[in-house]
């Protein structure tokens, strides 16, 4: 299997090589994977832009195929909504009678810095080049809702970005896509 076609909207379709996984480059046992993409614009109307892409995953590298980008600004929510829990549920337990309301930060913080330092163990194995998604929508510009007038992919593996800019040649040259690469 040399391409497969992934439509973006109906005026634009990108040819996706399938010559070698897009996150390490292994060129066996390589198979097409959906992989969601998505790029929010804050609160606007119409401002989520999504679409599907089939690009090759080597069995190592499959689970990155789904693991979403997170932000610093998420990771730090997720790590303080869970380490304030910790402290409440610390709270209600015998540890206040022993250590008074340091009880609280006795649990929590280490909570804390557990679940955020869980998210600094997330690097990426061997030849791989990214742990989350090897892709990203980096900007998209739309003419109306649902259709696209330019779009700006990165991919964290220089050569499948090189490879993916070569098979979509003409909307690169023509301004339509913007391909970024490792």
């Amino acid at each position: 299997m040399t391409s497969v076609l992934a439509r973006v909207d109906d005026d634009l379709a990108l040819h996706v090589p399938q010559f070698f996984c897009c996150n390490c480059g292994e060129a066996e046992d390589i198979r097409p994977v959906t992989t969601p993409l998505s790029k929010s614009h804050g609160w606007k109307p119409d401002g989520r832009f999504a679409f599907q892409i089939e690009l090759p995953y080597c069995k190592r590298c499959v689970r990155s195929a789904t693991q979403a980008p997170v932000g610093s600004i998420k990771k730090t929510l997720v790590s303080a909504i869970l380490s304030v829990s910790a402290g409440m549920v610390a709270m209600i337990t015998p540890l206040p009678s022993v250590v008074g309301a340091w009880a609280f930060f006795l649990v929590a913080v280490p909570v804390f810095a557990m679940i955020f330092g869980s998210y600094a163990l997330q690097k990426p194995r061997g030849k791989q080049t990214s742990y989350q998604q090897p892709v990203r929508i980096v900007h998209v510009k739309r003419r109306a809702p649902g259709k696209v007038e330019a779009l700006t992919l990165a991919f964290s593996h220089a050569r499948y970005a090189q490879t993916f800019a070569s098979a979509n040649r003409e909307e690169v040259e023509r301004g339509v896509l913007e391909v970024e690469g490792g």
